[in-house]
């Protein structure tokens, strides 16, 4: 005899029951035998459980979504914490190692001068494509403000 392998994402089918031709008795002319009463009763305590079951479902994938996104957001700001680390340590080398050169002041102008660049190319940068992005879901077709 064949085991089926539970997945528990869905009401599984009663064990017992075994819907046949067989299994439907059919009395004279009055139609079944189970009155339309319990019939109706026994969908929509069916359908009360798919439903139950169902509401399970989503509410656990909800709470699976919300812990990866907790968990990348927390990793994200983990490395956010680095990479600015990372670039404080590459701004005082840059002026420890222009010191010499041009003197404490000029290196650390120089430093400054280049960090201040890189801001405002970065930021002409996310301004374009924040435009773009604005042009496309207003539904503005190429014009330029």
């Amino acid at each position: 005899m064949k085991r089926e392998q539970r997945s528990g994402w869905a009401p599984e089918p009663p064990a017992e029951q075994d819907i046949t031709e067989a299994s439907i008795s059919v009395s004279g002319d009055d139609g079944l035998d189970t009155p339309i009463g319990e019939l109706v009763r026994r969908v929509v305590t069916e359908g009360r459980a798919y439903a139950e079951t169902e509401f399970a479902r989503q509410r656990l994938r909800a709470h699976i979504v919300g812990t990866a996104g907790r968990d990348a957001a927390l990793l994200v700001l983990a490395a956010i914490f680095l990479l600015f680390g990372a670039m404080t340590a590459l701004v005082v080398a840059c002026v420890w190692i222009l010191a010499p050169h041009l003197g404490v002041a000029g290196a650390l102008a120089v430093t400054i001068a280049g960090a201040l660049l890189c801001i405002i190319a970065l930021l002409a940068a996310a301004r374009a494509r924040m435009r773009r992005a604005l042009h496309i879901a207003l539904g503005k077709e190429g014009g330029h403000e």
